[in-house]
């Protein structure tokens, strides 16, 4: 039982660790026309990585969430990148244009990534939307995992939400924990990819 354990913790540290190098420098076209690399927020205290579509009944139910808490943190050096990595062959509205079309509608005040071809996703193994991850950024361009799952524990219902787990792996980032904290199942539609 205490070997298993330990090899759990090793696990999930060795995780963390070997895809911190390999997605920080995966250019990604924002839809603003930029692209936008992991690395170049390399100065933020927490970096919230959130996994959406556009076509997502779910990503739809929590856009408001998500804004309100990018916006809670406007001011605490925590950056929030929404990304999409549907395939737009498989799923139209994910398009470059749809989202473009979304960000215009919505009034996203973060950036939102495509990786069509999932080339971030496949890095740090995000599998649905909305799904979320949170970094915080070490010296020499490297990133700690300390959260990934789900936002919180009611992805239909925001005015019934009692666990806010992203709200809490902020705030635990931000007071310079960089212990993983445990993983949420997410309940989301699966990412749409070949």
């Amino acid at each position: 039982m205490i070997k298993r354990l330990l090899f759990s913790v090793l696990g999930l540290f060795l995780y963390s660790f070997s895809f911190a190098q390999d997605f920080t420098q995966l250019p990604l076209l924002s839809t603003t026309g930029d692209s936008v690399r992991l690395a170049d927020f390399q100065d933020q205290k927490v970096v919230v990585l959130i996994f959406s579509g556009v076509h997502c009944v779910y990503s739809k139910k929590y856009e408001a969430r998500i804004m309100a808490t990018a916006e809670a943190h406007a001011n605490d050096s925590v950056a929030f990148l929404m990304i999409n990595s549907n395939d737009p062959d498989l799923s139209p509205e994910d398009s470059y244009e749809g989202m473009v079309e979304q960000v215009t509608t919505k009034g996203f005040s973060f950036p939102y990534l495509a990786d069509p071809d999932q080339s971030l996703a496949n890095a740090i193994g995000a599998k649905k939307n909305p799904e979320a991850f949170v970094f915080v950024p070490l010296p020499n361009e490297k990133f700690q995992l300390v959260y990934h799952g789900a936002i919180d524990d009611n992805p239909l219902l925001a005015d019934r939400v009692h666990q806010n787990f992203l709200g809490d792996a902020i705030q635990h980032g931000l007071s310079g924990k960089v212990e993983l904290l445990p993983a949420q199942p997410v309940k989301g539609c699966y990412l749409k990819s070949m």
